[in-house]
């Protein structure tokens, strides 16, 4: 079950949302900064996130590139990789991630309903 939600923003905003879906949606604005040292590299803005609010076996990241699915290897998580991102054909299917999606809806049915 989907109970947490967590949203990088880019790099130079350097700031995250964490949303609980638990607590009725509940959206915190102020969450710390997900980039250590003002690093842009995906696996240690992953590593700072897991200190900063844990990663369990419901953990997985969205990518539409390889080093976002790439740095989710690198943690431990599962991965989904979307083909409607800036990735260039056959990227997303060479890096393997758990899940393939073609879709927004497909992304959505996955996240909600699998």
């Amino acid at each position: 079950t989907l109970t947490t939600i967590a949203v990088f923003l880019p790099i130079g905003l350097q700031q995250g949302i964490t949303i609980d879906l638990d607590d009725g949606g509940e959206v915190d604005h102020d969450a710390p900064p997900r980039v250590p040292d003002g690093s842009g590299e995906k696996t240690e803005l992953l590593k700072a996130a897991a200190t900063d609010i844990g990663f369990d076996a419901s953990t997985v990241m969205i990518g539409d590139r390889f080093y976002d699915l790439d740095a989710a290897k690198a943690v431990g998580i599962a991965s989904i990789g979307v083909k409607y991102g800036y990735a260039p054909e056959g990227e997303i299917d060479g890096c393997a991630p758990t899940y393939t999606v073609n879709t927004v809806e497909e992304l959505t049915e996955l996240l909600l309903y699998e």
